[in-house]
């Protein structure tokens, strides 16, 4: 994983903490499942679009 695409998935995941965090923040309780599912979707979305880049690449 090149230091873009790291970076962005970096940045994403904190994004989706943050967020997922700030759902009710009276509660300190935290949904680790749907922090799962968003790492997983950010994880795939980082990887897709790195795949699309490099396939990109190729052809130019």
């Amino acid at each position: 994983m090149d230091r873009t695409a790291r970076q962005e998935l970096e940045d994403g995941l904190n994004f989706q903490y943050v967020r997922l965090y700030n759902v009710n923040p009276t509660s300190h309780e935290f949904n680790f499942d749907a922090w799962a599912k968003a790492v997983r979707e950010q994880l795939l979305a980082v990887l897709s679009k790195q795949q699309t880049d490099k396939s990109d690449g190729a052809e130019g």
